[in-house]
């Protein structure tokens, strides 16, 4: 993705933020069938938080040191942009699956000079309640139609959004499970790296 953003003049700064080692004994997320091999239940969604293990101390302990060391690149990217060509004014955050839950709870803090002036979020929900600020930025969605608990989180983010009168733009993607990312399957999913250009071109994001 990185690569792709500079083969169109988009400068790319790839986040890698701190985990915790899980240890025996604790939750993995929700993700596994209940006992007795019974079928998973879809999330009930609300104020858009698709948390699948709430309250679960771990995730939310890297989910808050995520959000920190989101807050902090976009910092460092905002007093070295004139060394590294960049627009100060438009630094924006894209995440992917988990890394969307860290860039929508980074722009949900809305810490002045650590916020992002874009959001694109793919196959990637609010794992908080979702408290859009005021100065919410322009939000693009890319999500599979079957993506279990994601695509309803990715919805609800959405309807927050909008909710509260912010832009946003949603492409859910038919036949689609998880981690479509860069990959072709020769289907329409594989063109919404046009659709998030398209997007770009239309908020200004890009230079003439």
């Amino acid at each position: 993705m990185a690569e792709w953003s500079n083969s169109k003049g988009v400068a790319a700064f790839v986040l890698k933020y701190r985990l915790r080692q899980q240890q025996p004994g604790q939750s993995n997320g929700g993700g596994a069938p209940a006992e007795g091999g019974s079928a998973r239940q879809e999330l009930t969604i609300v104020k858009g938080n698709a948390n699948p293990a709430p309250g679960d101390a771990v995730l939310d302990e890297v989910l808050r040191m995520g959000i920190a060391d989101a807050q902090q690149a976009l910092r460092l990217v905002r007093q070295n942009a004139a060394k590294w060509h960049v627009d100060p004014k438009r630094v924006g955050m894209m995440g992917f699956s988990a890394g969307g839950g860290v860039s929508v709870g980074t722009v949900r803090a809305n810490e002045p000079g650590a916020s992002a002036d874009f959001l694109i979020s793919v196959y990637g929900p609010s794992l908080q309640d979702v408290k859009v600020p005021v100065n919410a930025p322009p939000l693009f969605i890319a999500i599979g139609s079957n993506h279990f608990n994601v695509t309803n989180g990715c919805l609800a983010l959405f309807a927050e959004w909008k909710k509260a009168g912010k832009p946003a733009e949603i492409h859910v993607y038919d036949q689609v499970n998880a981690g479509f990312a860069m990959a072709k399957r020769s289907v329409p999913v594989d063109t919404w790296p046009d659709r998030l250009l398209d997007w770009m071109q239309l908020h200004k994001l890009l230079h003439p």
